[in-house]
């Protein structure tokens, strides 16, 4: 069999309004809407990640993962924009959302904000409320995705599973290799302690980490860090990718998104890596290195 999969994360979409940083006030989201309008704002731009949208269906996945951050400073608004992206990308049975801690910044009304994205959050099984871990089967490749977006305090953007999420991946990950599925886990959050400052952290990390060197997955995806990264639990490859909408700065990458080739030969799974990234000069999303395999 082959199987491709393709991966983006943290789209931050606009444009932004000032409006949001005012809209069912929140002094967080104020000072959020300031980071924006003077810093952060300028080093992205959502027509790249439309572009980046054009340029990932053309290769025609079987699926897609996106390891969350679609909006900024959690106002209302921004959610509806956000699942008219999600919408862009075809049937919401393509594509996988994990959330990220911008998609939980404050605490919200779910039936205005993340009840939005529950075609793209929520398992198989129709009517099913989204609880995490979240599975979705496409054909033998299974698709885990967690949640670690948390509101936090003002200057933190740290994550947090929980040991109740950690006690059911653990369970999932076991039942579905006994079954032979190809364990993909998706999260915002990068799962390796060090990987990200304490500030910016998955706080249980380690647990997450001991948890798939115990049981074993394929894959793991996050985003957050607005990079790309590639690093190993045990045997299992560990991917972060760049920000879907950012122009590249000194300190991150250009936007990018990751293709995945999956197949299996002698019971024995295969992963080999295209990275797609945004050129400034070309105006459009370029081949960034010769594809790069592991074997898992």
């Amino acid at each position: 069999m082959s199987f491709k999969l393709a991966h983006f994360s943290d789209p931050h979409l606009g444009p932004m309004r000032l409006s949001y940083g005012f809209s069912d006030f929140r002094l967080k989201r104020l000072i959020g809407m300031g980071n924006w309008m003077f810093n952060r704002g300028r080093s992205h731009d959502h027509h790249i990640a439309a572009a980046l949208r054009d340029d990932m269906l053309q290769y025609q996945p079987d699926h897609i993962v996106c390891s969350g951050d679609l909006v900024n400073v959690g106002a209302v608004a921004e959610y509806a924009l956000a699942a008219d992206y999600l919408k862009s990308f075809g049937r919401p049975e393509t594509l996988s959302l994990a959330l990220g801690n911008h998609d939980a910044y404050v605490p919200v009304d779910p039936k205005q904000t993340h009840d939005l994205w529950q075609e793209w959050t929520r398992p198989d099984k129709r009517g099913e409320t989204v609880r995490y871990p979240s599975v979705r089967m496409r054909r033998n490749i299974a698709i885990i995705t967690l949640n670690s977006g948390t509101p936090v305090p003002i200057g933190q953007a740290q994550g947090k599973l929980g040991e109740e999420q950690l006690l059911d991946l653990a369970l999932v990950l076991e039942e579905l290799r006994g079954k032979g599925f190809y364990r993909c886990v998706n999260i915002h959050h990068p799962p390796i302690v060090g990987l990200a400052p304490e500030r910016k952290a998955l706080v249980d990390a380690e647990q997450l980490r001991d948890v798939i060197a115990r049981h074993g997955a394929e894959l793991v995806l996050f985003g957050h860090l607005h990079n790309n990264i590639e690093a190993m639990i045990k045997n299992t490859p560990v991917i972060g990718v760049a920000s879907a909408s950012c122009k590249g700065t000194a300190h991150h990458a250009a936007a990018s998104w990751n293709l995945f080739h999956i197949s299996r030969q002698n019971r024995v799974w295969n992963t080999v890596m295209d990275t797609r990234i945004w050129s400034a000069a070309e105006q459009k999303f370029i081949d960034f290195n010769p594809a790069a395999s592991s074997k898992t």
